[in-house]
């Protein structure tokens, strides 16, 4: 009773809603409502929708205090997406056996997209449709796609809301499949009703406002809708495996203990090093430590290492704060890079420095020596240059809490009377980050082909130990055709496309020391084999 002025009075007043295709949405019998999840206000809206109360499955972590019970009233039960336990799937299951609309959100987070794209959609939706569908052999069980496309990013007094009703989707043309083959292609088929996902990237879609959008600038270059077909144009099978490999596995955040225990075990062995190879050694283990943990900061920016992104966002600082980068400077010059790839808008493209020939030339090869030191300058002025307001106060002020940790661990090492353990343990090694970086950052993207995604970005998929080390960002074209796949799962990408790469003539090398050799020899103005089909 208390949620009825909601829904009937305050949401059309608050909001401008409007529904379209409301007469898809099934008036009774079993049912289960698989809207695309874009605020927490979409609970609210699917209700306003039906005019009255729904069932919801909804994490648990949201289920804490007031806004637990507010959800409680609502009509949501809590599942633990984690660790799924029965009891949850056996409610849910009855809700739909006994004819009670069922809301499940395929995608099983918000994801701040724009209208057309969705995340790669979970299973659950579809296993319930089946399963409930076998129990009711004289019933129709039918999904129902709805679309929320909100006209703003964070929705504020009257903004725009579009309710899109699909047409529902019957669960009985899959139980002829087998179980586990009848539950991917239903969720395919929910995928495709609901809209393609492209560029599942949280932040991608949304770089810093003061950017313009991404426009063909050189001739020859498409604009964003060029990945949208190559991606549209694969078979339905590929685009499933490649959905499946965004989901993100909470065990492989075990490296964010690795390296910086590596770092630690190291910094103790330089100071007891028994022999100037062994201390060169364990510097060199310090820098690539330094590095690696600056390259998961990397992840945290497009959001591939937890599903909170209050949790990328802090831990992501203090990854990066070794490496002296503040993790919302890197973000906002980083997805102007992503936005703008090889176009004369990129910040990270050496043909942008100047016009000058020879200018480009000497900031090529100096690259390799001083690249990441300019580089650390650039990304700040670039961020506080592109960067809204609150992003610029958010980066002075991660700049000077870097600067206060910095200042606190010179003193404690000068009252110590150790100022041996800041040089050996950070100063120092940092040179080798910065060289490591140089390499991995000179081949990400020079000598690439402009004008398609897959021949603007290069991959080398040297061996193990230096993919692990540089936390697989060595798969750099995997990793721009699709950011929001986590690191662990771009070599399993690379196989799946490889055969693409061949018929582009994509850029990929099988080692950093063969692209180093062809790349010094062409020069800023030519261009490196392709040797994709050694794949």
């Amino acid at each position: 009773m208390v949620l009825k002025p909601i829904h009937r009075v305050f949401m059309p007043f608050y909001f401008r809603i409007r529904l379209r295709h409301a007469e898809r949405l099934p008036r009774d019998g079993p049912m289960i409502l698989a809207p695309s999840h874009r605020s927490k206000w979409d609970s609210l809206v699917l209700s306003h929708l039906t005019g009255g109360p729904l069932r919801y499955l909804a994490t648990d972590m949201q289920f804490a205090g007031v806004q637990g019970w507010f959800m409680r009233r609502l009509g949501a039960f809590p599942i633990n997406t984690d660790r799924v336990v029965p009891g949850p799937i056996r409610h849910a299951l009855e809700l739909v056996v006994a004819g009670e609309p069922l809301v499940v959100f395929p995608e099983g987070t918000i994801f701040y997209y724009q209208p057309d794209e969705i995340h790669p959609l979970m299973r659950g939706a579809a296993w319930l449709a089946l399963r409930a569908q076998r129990q009711l052999p004289d019933h129709v069980v039918r999904v129902v796609p709805i679309r929320l496309n909100y006209g703003e990013r964070y929705l504020r007094f009257r903004s725009r809301i579009e309710v899109v009703v699909g047409e529902p989707i019957s669960a009985i043309p899959y139980l002829a499949l087998p179980p586990k083959e009848g539950t991917l292609m239903l969720t395919s088929e929910l995928q495709k009703a609901l809209g393609d996902v492209v560029n599942t990237s949280e932040e991608e879609r949304y770089p810093a406002p003061g950017l313009p959008n991404r426009k063909a600038t050189r001739m020859g270059e498409p604009d964003g809708h060029a990945a949208k077909a190559w991606f549209r144009a694969l078979d339905p099978n590929r685009r499933f495996a490649i959905r499946g490999l965004h989901r993100l596995r909470p065990r492989w955040n075990l490296v964010l203990l690795f390296y910086p225990g590596l770092w630690l075990v190291a910094a103790a062995a330089t100071l007891r090093a028994p022999s100037w190879p062994v201390w060169l050694l364990c510097e060199a283990v310090v820098g690539v430590s330094i590095h690696a943990m600056a390259t998961l900061m990397h992840e945290a920016i497009h959001g591939t290492l937890f599903r909170r992104r209050a949790h990328d966002r802090w831990i992501g600082f203090l990854l990066g704060a070794p490496a002296l980068f503040s993790f919302t400077a890197y973000k906002v010059a980083h997805l102007a890079h992503h936005h703008h790839t090889r176009t004369r808008r990129d910040p990270d493209d050496f043909l942008n420095v100047s016009p000058n020939r020879l200018v480009r030339s000497v900031v090529f090869y100096a690259w390799l020596v001083a690249g990441m030191l300019a580089y650390l300058l650039h990304v700040p002025l670039g961020a506080l240059r592109l960067g809204t307001r609150r992003q610029r106060r958010e980066i002075i002020t991660e700049y000077l809490l870097m600067a206060g940790m910095a200042a606190t661990a010179f003193f404690l090492c000068k009252r110590l009377g150790r100022i041996d353990v800041l040089l050996q343990a950070w100063i120092l090694p940092l040179s080798v980050a910065i060289a490591f970086g140089n390499v991995r950052s000179w081949a990400e993207h020079a000598l690439t082909r402009p004008g398609h995604p897959l021949t603007h970005t290069r991959t080398v998929t040297s061996n193990r130990v230096v993919s692990f080390l540089m936390c697989n960002l060595n798969y750099h074209l995997e990793h721009h055709l699709f950011p929001g796949v986590p690191w662990y799962n771009l070599p399993r990408l690379q196989g799946l496309l490889a055969d693409e790469y061949r018929r582009a003539g994509a850029h990929v090398h099988r080692s950093y020391l063969g692209f180093l050799w062809e790349a010094v020899l062409a020069g800023v103005h030519g261009s490196t084999s392709s040797v994709a089909g050694e794949i």
